[in-house]
């Protein structure tokens, strides 16, 4: 991990996780409201590319601290 520190990377995973959450609780408020599906797709599309995110970063830190 050359240009960030895991410090850098664990703050990055920690603030993408709370965009997650975000994004589960606005998914949910949309499916009670009935909205459009395709809105709804296009948020849980979204919630993926956080979770590859998340992942990513986690695999960083992780190969990382094994060093």
């Amino acid at each position: 991990m050359s240009k960030m520190t895991a410090e850098k990377a664990q703050r990055h995973v920690d603030s993408l996780y709370q965009k997650k959450k975000e994004l589960d609780t606005r998914i949910e408020v949309c499916y009670a409201e009935r909205v459009n599906d395709e809105i709804i797709n296009s948020m849980k599309q979204n919630k993926v590319k956080l979770n590859d995110e998340i992942v990513k970063y986690k695999r960083m830190i992780t190969t990382n601290t094994q060093e």
